[in-house]
């Protein structure tokens, strides 16, 4: 069976990260609620303790309900607040695959995955190729 490997040129246009963009401010969404969703999506980037957090722990430590911390999340990011840490981890491993540092087994386990068959079908979903493609640069 042939092994799928995209072309240079597909893995430089896709070598960008995919990070959500905030989106411009709807009249749903006021300011206050912005910094709100903000402030966590600063936790969730910056401290290994909330990468993996659930969205009801993030909620309590803003003070707000979980379907509020959704919503507001939504609004303004344009993807929940599971998508965006499972966005985030896929990233990690990807840059870590590219460095050649690890396996896509070890990747996998780092990005939070038990079994390589879901990683892998998650980061095809997200980048549009399978992560040994990244091993193969």
């Amino acid at each position: 069976m042939a092994s799928w490997s995209p072309t240079p040129q597909a893995l430089r246009t896709t070598n960008e990260e995919v990070r959500p963009q905030t989106l411009p401010a709807t009249p749903q969404v006021k300011d206050r609620d912005m910094v709100r969703a903000s402030m966590i999506r600063d936790r969730i980037l910056t401290s290994e303790e909330h990468q993996s957090a659930t969205p009801q722990r993030l909620a309590q430590e803003l003070g707000v309900s979980e379907s509020t911390l959704q919503r507001l999340f939504k609004a303004t990011y344009g993807m929940s607040v599971m998508t965006f840490q499972r966005t985030e981890r896929l990233n990690a491993a990807r840059a870590l695959l590219m460095e050649g540092r690890l396996t896509v087994g070890e990747a996998g386990y780092r990005a939070g995955y038990s079994s390589l068959s879901n990683f892998s079908s998650a980061f095809q979903r997200t980048f549009g190729y399978p992560p040994s493609a990244c091993l193969r640069r």
